[in-house]
């Protein structure tokens, strides 16, 4: 069952309806209810089992004929959010697959949200260790440093792998992995991440300035049309 394009849910207990995407009972008994949301990881087997060698799995009935990384072939039909009393963010796989780690804010609170491009695995961190605010580079050989120790991290664990921070581990924030369009029927008023014209050395990306130049274009030749039809 879908409502707002995402996953309804049924309860065995009181039969109640759950909406997914939201973890509040809709109707029924508990409707109004919200379950506590708990931080976890959406990826592959492989890479899991990268992550974690010695694990175990559970086999469950299936209910979908393929799960692959296929399904997240057009990023910029998904995203990765963060809902609670609080309110609601998002962030892009399109922003998140074109510079992988982004350092931003929900609310007051600094995170890093990251993403895996080979799986589209994503995560949200809390980017405060020890009293300090961390920022994270991702640079093109896989390696992801924060600026102020300089240590490597791997951020789908959350954890420094190499150098003065290694073995340390942040925090994670429940959030969630959904099509825009569900998260924008369900969060009408939720805000959403801009990635920045400039990057860090301060040049613009070639996908921003061909995209400022179009809309140059595009206002010059409305204007163009607009005095010919006076004429």
């Amino acid at each position: 069952m879908l409502w707002k394009r995402s996953l309804v849910m049924r309860d065995e207990e009181s039969g109640s309806l759950w909406s997914h995407i939201r973890g509040e009972c809709m109707e029924g008994e508990l409707k109004g209810t919200r379950l506590t949301p708990v931080a976890s990881l959406l990826t592959d087997w492989q890479r899991w089992k990268t992550m974690h060698p010695k694990t175990t799995v559970a086999i469950l009935h299936r209910t979908l004929d393929v799960f692959t990384r296929e399904y997240y072939r057009d990023p910029e039909k998904f995203l990765v959010g963060i809902s609670n009393h609080n309110g609601q963010k998002a962030w892009g796989f399109n922003d998140l697959v074109a510079v992988q780690t982004i350092n931003d804010f929900y609310n007051d609170i600094p995170v890093v949200v990251s993403i895996d491009r080979s799986s589209f695995s994503t995560t949200v961190f809390n980017r405060v260790l020890d009293n300090q605010v961390l920022q994270f580079d991702a640079y093109p050989d896989g390696r992801i440093v924060d600026r102020e120790t300089e240590s490597t991290w791997d951020l789908q664990l959350g954890e420094a792998v190499k150098g003065e921070l290694s073995g340390k581990v942040l925090e994670q924030i429940p959030s969630t992995i959904s099509l825009t369009q569900a998260w924008e029927s369900h969060f009408p008023n939720s805000k959403y991440y801009l990635r920045p014209l400039k990057s860090r050395d301060g040049t613009m990306s070639f996908t921003m300035v061909a995209g400022l130049i179009g809309i140059f274009f595009l206002v010059g030749l409305i204007a163009i049309l607009r005095a010919t039809s006076r004429k």
